[in-house]
């Protein structure tokens, strides 16, 4: 993914993560692959690894819900 998608990725997930009142996971797969891990992560980390292109296409990570305000 280019660059810009990346951050652009990135300030989505963000978003979606304050909208939402429950967590969510998020993964990026290419049929006929499995999921094969799933990674506990938080919305901070979720964020850093989209910017820094280093999202496994076999893993699945579950961010929690957003700390009530």
């Amino acid at each position: 993914m280019e660059p810009k998608g990346l951050a652009e990725l990135a300030v989505t997930l963000g978003w979606l993560h304050g909208q939402l009142p429950q967590g969510f996971e998020f993964f990026a797969a290419w049929p006929p692959d499995d999921i094969d891990t799933t990674v506990d992560v938080s919305i901070d980390e979720l964020v850093a690894l989209v910017r820094e292109s280093r999202i496994g296409t076999r893993s699945r990570y579950r961010v929690a819900a957003p700390a009530t305000r």
